[in-house]
Parts: C-alpha cells; structure tokens; sequence
C-alpha cells in the first residue's frame, strides 16, 4: 500500500505520472504542489550569494558557450543541452569539485517517479530540469514533483533542496524547505548574458552559500 502523501490528491492513484508527464498536465503549479501537501510561494529574494573562494576561468568559458551557440542550430532540448546546459554544470561543479549526474532516475511512487535530466548531489542537493519548447512556466511543473520526490529520496539530512529549470538562455531558481513544506519560487529569471552571476549562484547552492526566504 503506498503511503497517501506521496500520491497526488488530484490525480489518478491508479495511474502513474513520471516526472515529464507534468509538463503537460493542465494543473496549475500551485495545485501540483498542494496535491502533496505543500505550499507554492515566491520570492525576489529566494538566494543570498556568498562570494566563492574559488576563481574560475569564466572568459574560457564564455568563449565555448558563444562557439557552440554560433556553430550549433539550437533547435531543440538536447541541442542546448549540449551547446550550453552541460558545460555551464560542468563548469560549476569544477569549482566546486563535485559530481554531476545525468539522466539521474528517481523512484519513490507511482506519481513521483521519472529521470531527472541533472543533478548535483552536495550537502544541499541541485536538480536542474531541462525545459522542454523552452517552455519555463510549464517546466516549473515538472521541477516541483521532482524536488519533491528528491525530499523522500535523498538520504543527506539537509533542511533545504534546490532546483532550477532552464532552456539554456533562461535560469530560474526554487527551493524546497523540507520542514515547513513549502516550495518557494524565484521570480527573478537569471539570463545567461549574466554568467557570472549564473555561476556564482549555482555554486552559492551547492556550497551551501543561500538560505531560505522568511514566511
């Protein structure tokens, strides 16, 4: 018998719902979010970076990302992918001297269920959701049932977990506070013009260099 809190309230309990089936559900964010017992909130403050003690070659990097976009048709999610997602990621967990996961698979119930196209597992966990049609709005959906079924997955006793849902040229940010249950949700879009402060801020997260907003 599966425990009812990891069932969504407002969907079939006979069926199963991977991770990229939200996407394209006709539920708001805020009620796939209720629908396991939790709140959607937002914030304009949801990180306060810290500076990192560790330098990285950003004009390396900035070079790459603008040959791969030059030479690249970014047509589709697994051209940007390629061309930006992934060397952004890889950059990141270089300074941070972590590991980065890729077609990661969770699995806690029949409505919490997928592969989640990136992780960076550090003491705060990082999902990264890869937005399908370079579609945010929607791939926020899909971002909320994976941080929430990487809050009973995880084993690092941790009070937050973060997530960010991009198309590659668009960052956006959110936050799961395990023990008031609430999903808070960055209204602020980190373009990648900004890469710097791209950057810092992936590396804030996984640094454990943000906190959570107050209620």
């Amino acid at each position: 018998m599966v425990n009812p809190s990891l069932l969504n309230q407002f969907l079939d309990p006979k069926s199963r719902y991977t991770f990229s089936d939200y996407f394209d559900l006709s539920l708001a964010s805020r009620d796939i979010a209720r629908g396991f017992g939790y709140s959607l909130d937002q914030s304009d403050d949801l990180l306060l970076l810290f500076r990192t003690e560790k330098e990285s070659d950003l004009i390396w990097l900035q070079r790459t990302l603008e040959v791969n976009q030059r030479r690249n048709p970014l047509e589709n999610e697994m051209s940007r992918r390629a061309a930006i997602v992934s060397p952004i990621l890889t950059e990141v967990c270089e300074i941070a001297d972590l590991k980065l996961d890729t077609e990661y698979t969770i699995s806690v119930s029949p409505h919490l269920v997928g592969i989640v196209d990136y992780q960076i597992e550090a003491e705060v966990s990082l999902l990264i959701v890869e937005a399908k049609q370079s579609d945010l709005v929607r791939g926020f959906k899909q971002l909320i049932p994976e941080l929430i079924a990487l809050h009973y997955w995880s084993q690092k006793d941790c009070a937050l977990l973060f997530g960010c849902v991009t198309d590659g040229e668009r960052w956006q940010f959110a936050l799961l506070d395990r023990a008031s249950r609430v999903i808070w949700q960055d209204r602020r879009i980190y373009p990648l013009n900004a890469l710097k402060t791209l950057i810092d801020s992936l590396v804030a997260i996984v640094g454990k260099g943000a906190i959570a907003p107050s209620q």
